[in-house]
């Protein structure tokens, strides 16, 4: 699966999805699909990600990529690390 990782929707006002109930539910989403054999890994581009990547990807794992433009070497280091 690839995603930007965050667990926010786009909408505004009171009814954004977002903050704890978003980050709770996408953290719970990945825990049953891995319970279903779905594989997950977080790769994010950001020089300056949210602190959510913990609480959801810390058992299923994630890197930080902080410039986009270090991809051509990085992800076949990482994809290699994902799949052996």
């Amino acid at each position: 699966m690839l995603s930007d990782g965050e667990p926010f929707d786009t909408s505004r006002g009171e009814s954004a999805y977002k903050g704890n109930v978003a980050e709770e539910d996408t953290r719970v989403a990945i825990e049953e699909g891995s319970a279903l054999g779905v594989h997950f890994f977080c790769i994010t581009v950001d020089s300056n990600p949210g602190k959510y990547l913990d609480n959801i990807f810390s058992d299923v794992g994630y890197t930080i990529i902080d410039d986009a433009r270090s991809l051509p070497e990085r992800l076949p280091v990482l994809y290699k690390r994902i799949t052996t």
